[in-house]
């Protein structure tokens, strides 16, 4: 009993754990994605206007 309550506690913390690093990585992923948006957008308008 007290190996499967040391199990499930273990578990519990490794998903917490696990769920942290995902939501890490999301953010981080997401935070990439806007600024190399922006940054697209950025190099377009200056392309744009450079033209002229």
């Amino acid at each position: 009993m007290l190996f499967l309550l040391i199990i499930s506690n273990w578990y519990l913390g490794f998903k917490d754990c696990l769920i942290a690093i995902l939501l890490e990585i999301s953010t981080l992923l997401i935070t990439l994605l806007i600024e190399k948006r922006t940054f697209f957008k950025g190099s377009i308008y200056t392309n744009i206007t450079s033209f002229h």
